[in-house]
């Protein structure tokens, strides 16, 4: 079961429902020799504020733990893996199988399940899996309806699809953006993170060894400042257009590698040699060059030197001209040869040949007998592969699994997991806080809570206070964790918060339930009116008949509230009409 989700459009709340289960995606044999713990199911229902299209003031914080929730359901968690195996003070592990000293046993897909069964994903190896045999295009159209060059996982013009979406709004892309942030007919490139190895070690950290090597823990990485514009920001995201949002938003993209040092841009001319028009990149006449898996390599055939000389990759030597066939694998072309923007781009794979060689699609021997050496990643910084950096864009509050019935649990692993001796609690991530309306307007209060150490279901109930604060009455109906009204000037100063009971349903309530949120503060603007209206009979044309809602009368020639046909009240014998 992938995930599902719902948006509302007047509260901006997205829920995402789910089993937690990677299906249809695999997943690798659990438990393992360095992972004791089953991938059980559970069931979810995730609810948190829509900012897709936005790009609000940077305030977040990520916790260690869950973060996210990917396409197919599974929890995505940050790069720490927390405390577990007694660190040194101070210093969380990195929670991944990749530059860590602590084996999580994560399978090929970057995923492992934590002491609770709860199966979740790190980092970007996820697309190893969920590119193979293309089988999320077989469950979600999303994925199947449009490809790149056969990678479901990608649009038409090579950008990335949304993979999933952070609990604070924003979308989680894959590793491809438009080269120009703003410009959705720019090149399409691998995104850069920022992040790399300290220069200098960690405050307090103990000397690179076996048992603390560089790169084991969060605190071996910082951020550095954007080089020439190319590298994500310090959330591992950027604002930027993208196809789901062609007017732009902000998003985070996955990390794939983290440094430029080894990436490489040719800028090839062709001359007329005695034997033959023949390839020079950079000036020099068919050199041999290096190429290292997982760097990126862009041959630039901008100059008009380059018209009908297109050139392309091939395991071996001249390609088709000798008996071979073209590589594709991690390979892109731009444009027409000879033409601005004309270029081919690779982005090497770890499982490339030991030799690959640059050839011109239409004529022989132009690369003469360059070779292309594959050598394997020979940097001694580890790379940055996670999904987030080790802050977000907005403070993620991680909302509580509502309704959540976990099957079973093991013990080992990951931190995380809860203790099912431990004494439920109501935990409040965020309260509603203050808000300024125009008279007339929406106004939407949120809370995002959870029971710990287990999750569970919680009851909500809203309540209103007119008078400062000293009385609170209950809110018919406002029994989620939103809610929404319509503000008129005379609500200015009325207080309203929420009150939580829970879990319900379980034979033990939390030590602290009930529990009321911080309360909010209602300030209206505009409007004149300074009398509670809300007992007067009002038509409202969304619904087609007279209430007590405090819904102005909008009448309007296009959309007229009365009617011959809409409008009828009728008391047995009384009726009112327009006739």
């Amino acid at each position: 079961m992938a995930a599902n989700g719902q948006y509302n459009a007047v509260t901006d709340v997205l829920t995402i429902t789910g089993n937690g289960l990677p299906t249809p995606v695999l997943s690798g044999t659990f438990p393992n020799s360095d992972n004791s713990n089953t991938i059980t199911s559970y069931t979810f229902s995730h609810n948190f504020t829509y900012r897709g299209g936005d790009n609000t003031v940077a305030s977040g914080t990520l916790p260690v733990g869950i973060v996210g929730i990917s396409a197919n359901g599974v929890a995505i968690y940050n790069a720490s893996g927390g405390p577990d195996g007694s660190p040194p003070q101070g210093f969380n592990w990195v929670g991944s199988a990749t530059n860590t000293a602590i084996d999580f046993g994560e399978d090929n897909c970057g995923g492992y399940p934590e002491t609770t069964g709860q199966y979740h994903y790190r980092d970007s190896h996820l697309l190893n899996c969920w590119k193979a045999n293309q089988v999320m295009s077989n469950y979600n159209d999303y994925y199947g309806s449009t490809q790149f060059q056969s990678d479901n996982m990608r649009h038409p013009d090579g950008h990335s699809k949304i993979i999933g979406f952070c609990f604070d709004g924003y979308p989680i892309y894959g590793p491809y953006g438009y080269d120009n942030p703003t410009d959705n007919t720019s090149a399409v490139k691998i995104m850069v993170t920022g992040y790399k190895m300290r220069d200098q070690i960690a405050v307090n950290r103990p000397a690179y060894d076996s048992t603390y090597p560089k790169g084991a823990f969060i605190q071996d990485y910082e951020y550095n400042a954007d080089i020439n514009g190319r590298h994500l920001d310090a959330y591992n995201g950027r604002y930027c257009h993208t196809p789901e949002f062609p007017n732009g938003t902000f998003a985070y993209f996955m990390s794939i590698h983290d440094d430029l040092s080894d990436d490489k841009t040719y800028v090839v001319t062709v001359s007329a040699e005695d034997d033959g028009n023949k390839y020079r990149l950079d000036g020099v006449l068919y050199p041999d060059i290096t190429f290292t898996k997982g760097s990126t390599y862009t041959f630039d055939q901008s100059d008009p030197s380059n018209a009908s000389h297109n050139i392309r990759i091939s395991a071996t030597l001249n390609g088709p001209w000798n008996l071979g066939t073209e590589y594709t694998s991690g390979v892109t072309y731009f444009g027409t040869p000879g033409q601005a923007g004309a270029k081919t781009v690779i982005t090497v794979p770890q499982d490339a040949p030991a030799n690959l060689y640059y050839y011109c699609l239409n004529h022989s021997g132009m690369a003469n007998n360059a070779i292309g050496t594959v050598i394997a990643d020979m940097s001694y910084e580890p790379k940055f592969p996670f999904i987030f950096g080790l802050v977000s864009k907005q403070q993620v509050n991680v909302p509580a699994n509502q309704g959540i019935q976990q099957e079973s649990s093991s013990g080992g692993g990951d931190s995380g997991g809860g203790d099912d001796t431990e004494p439920p609690n109501l935990v409040i991530n965020s309260h509603p806080t203050n808000e300024t309306i125009a008279n007339c307007g929406s106004q939407t209060f949120t809370v995002l809570a959870e029971v710990q150490p287990q999750a569970g279901t919680i009851n909500y109930q809203w309540q209103v206070s007119t008078d400062g604060g000293f009385a609170w009455s209950n809110i018919t109906g406002a029994n989620s964790n939103t809610y929404t009204l319509v503000a008129l000037s005379y609500m200015t100063g009325y207080r309203y918060r929420v009150v939580l009971i829970g879990p319900v349903g379980e034979s033990q309530q939390a030590v602290n339930s009930p529990l009321s949120s911080n309360l909010s503060i209602l300030t209206v603007t505009g409007g004149t009116s300074g009398t509670d209206t809300s007992g007067v009979l009002k038509w409202d044309s969304n619904v087609g008949r007279y209430d007590m809602t405090a819904v102005p009368f909008d009448r309007d020639n296009n959309n007229p509230d009365f009617t011959t046909s809409n409008v009828r009240f009728d008391l047995t014998n009384f009726e009112f009409d327009l006739t």
